[in-house]
């Protein structure tokens, strides 16, 4: 999301291995021909068209690397991206870390704040507000979707969770400061903080047979203002995966972080995760 593009401006992030790798992993042939029998049901995906991956890039994913592509925002001289891993983290956990959006402040350290605005199951509409150090603050409201139609065709093993910025966002966030929905950043900040113009995206996580979790983390966001477009490019991948990096590790620890007093986010079609409950 665009919290990362910014991030890696200011030079605070870096890129760390997903996970370990099983000993009866897929390799690359394998995990291309598992990802391409898919196909058929993935045209009921949400989120953006994916880049197309060579058999370098599959050999790499099977062997527990990450890959990054980039691709030209229609309009802009940005460079939209999405980052393609495996990892040895359950999809479940990965999912229920994503969709915990108000709480990412607590393993995202420049989230100041995080609100569920409107909770409609499938769709939520969600603020985020980003503090960094030597740029001006950026805030957004974006419309989330958890694709359940997929996810059922798929068998439970294609987990989809989509973005985009709400119309109206300035209005909105005007709106629910003024409400008291938004407690952490007060009514000052929320007028100095730059909108970002555009904020859309996907996660894509597919179970895959050997145990491990193909991931697909789509980033098509402008953060705004007057940081050069060339700069973002050219150091906004490395934030992105970081983020990746960060989700995952907080899907390994998902459990500790939920209570009666703060149930986990449902599965993509509204149901409750079946492997929390687990022994």
């Amino acid at each position: 999301m665009a919290a990362r593009r910014a991030l890696a401006i200011v030079a605070l992030v870096g890129l760390t291995p997903a996970g370990a790798i099983a000993t009866t992993s897929l390799d690359g042939p394998g995990l291309a021909a598992h990802l391409d029998s898919l196909a058929p049901r993935l045209t009921e995906r949400q989120g953006g068209a994916l880049p197309e991956l060579t058999k370098s890039d599959w050999d790499r994913l099977a062997a527990g690397g990450s890959v990054i592509k980039q691709q030209t925002l229609e309009g802009t001289d940005m460079l939209g991206a999405t980052v393609f891993t495996v990892t040895d983290v359950a999809a479940w956990r990965i999912w229920l870390a994503i969709c915990d959006r108000d709480h990412h402040e607590e393993f995202m350290p420049h989230i100041r704040e995080g609100v569920c605005l409107e909770d409609q199951g499938h769709s939520r509409l969600v603020y985020q507000y980003l503090s960094l150090p030597g740029i001006r603050d950026r805030h957004w409201v974006i419309r989330t979707r958890t694709n359940g139609p997929l996810w059922r065709a798929t068998e439970q093993t294609v987990w989809e969770s989509s973005w985009s910025l709400e119309p109206d966002a300035d209005a909105l966030i005007d709106h629910y400061v003024e409400l008291g929905r938004i407690e952490k950043v007060s009514a000052d900040a929320a007028e100095l903080a730059i909108v970002t113009p555009r904020n859309d995206g996907c996660w894509l996580l597919v179970d895959l047979p050997d145990g491990r979790t193909f991931i697909a983390y789509q980033d098509l966001s402008d953060i705004g203002g007057r940081v050069p477009a060339w700069l973002v490019n050219e150091l906004g991948p490395s934030g992105l995966s970081s983020l990746v990096d960060e989700v995952t590790a907080r899907g390994r620890s998902i459990e500790q972080h939920f209570s009666a007093d703060r149930p986990p986010p449902a599965a993509p079609d509204g149901t409750a995760v079946e492997q929390l409950d687990s022994p």
